[in-house]
């Protein structure tokens, strides 16, 4: 695999090469614009599952 480290996926940027996860390879480390560190399959990124931690997302309210 080609090194993919530096390559920023939506606010998510690979710091490197994670552990096999659950016995499958292809997992990264990750670092999200807010500070967020995370393990996420390569194949999510790549296909545009995951682009961020969700910081952004905005809280939801429920009326009752």
């Amino acid at each position: 695999m080609t090194s993919i480290n530096g390559t920023r996926f939506g606010s998510w940027l690979v710091l490197g090469r994670a552990a096999p996860q659950n016995g499958r390879r292809g997992w990264v480390h990750v670092r999200c614009t807010c500070g967020t560190d995370a393990i996420v399959a390569l194949a999510n990124l790549r296909a545009g599952k995951s682009r961020s931690c969700g910081h952004w997302r905005p809280s939801v309210r429920r009326s009752g």
